[in-house]
């Protein structure tokens, strides 16, 4: 078994387009890591196939930071550790939807629950647009369930765009380091299997295509297109993998990431 480097952030968005939050420890179940985009607004201007309200409609989204209030009931589970210390093979249920509560803090710092309606009038006096809020305990990603990237990747994509190598704009659930890599070498695991931690295994199913929430500062909000256009002309718009859960468990900062097959 070969061993890619080692987790070095673990990243999870309460809700979608807004900043995310860093964590030490969490759950990977089938549906990807546990509270990772479970609120979501919505737009019914929008077609079926994509409703969202996101930062391709108001920049300044991911400059609002989202976190849970008791992060501890969605890090860690005790009903799945004794699960898996028996050998289950098939884990009970996750925290219940009393765990996700999110507050959300806007650039000006003023903090709001997520389902205060002053938030969703800040929100729509931005743009002039109705919006609605939505909840899923099974998280609401656009495409699969979990993405990764290598801190290799993060830095050489960003010296090559004359951005800052902040991993934020990225909006990867997990950076991990790959010593000796050269930036983008993991789009060479597509079709492979790999192992993090003592239980979590995953098979990498394709590069992930990026949209143009990669152009936006996760500082500021501002939009520079020259990011997706570089990325587009140079790496065919694609940064980082998306993988699905073959076998869940829980990732923790410094697991060794494993090349399974």
């Amino acid at each position: 078994m070969t061993t890619l480097g080692t987790i070095r952030t673990i990243r999870r968005h309460p809700v979608k387009s807004m900043g995310g939050e860093v964590v030490p420890r969490a759950i990977v179940a089938h549906a990807g890591i546990v509270g990772d985009r479970a609120w979501a607004f919505t737009d019914a201007a929008n077609p079926p196939h994509f409703p969202w309200f996101s930062a391709r409609t108001l920049g300044a989204m991911v400059t609002y930071a989202a976190a849970y209030t008791a992060p501890e009931r969605t890090l860690q589970d005790e009903a799945l550790d004794a699960a898996w210390a028996r050998g289950s093979a098939v884990a009970p249920p996750l925290p219940d939807d009393t765990a996700f509560a999110v507050r959300v803090t806007t650039p000006a710092g003023t903090g709001y629950a997520i389902d205060d309606p002053r938030l969703r009038a800040e929100l729509e006096a931005a743009t002039g647009r109705r919006i609605a809020l939505r909840f899923a305990t099974r998280g609401m990603q656009d495409c699969r369930p979990l993405s990764l990237v290598t801190s290799q990747t993060i830095a050489g994509f960003a010296a090559e765009s004359e951005v800052a190598p902040d991993a934020r704009r990225f909006r990867m659930n997990l950076e991990w380091d790959w010593p000796g890599s050269e930036p983008f070498a993991e789009n060479a695991l597509v079709g492979r299997r790999l192992a993090i931690g003592p239980r979590l295994e995953l098979a990498i199913v394709e590069p992930d295509p990026r949209c143009a929430m990669i152009g936006l500062d996760p500082a500021t909000g501002t939009s520079d297109r020259l990011v997706l256009r570089r990325l587009a002309d140079h790496h065919a718009g694609n940064l980082g993998l998306y993988a699905a859960v073959l076998r869940e468990g829980v990732v923790s900062d410094g697991d060794e990431v494993r090349l399974l097959g």
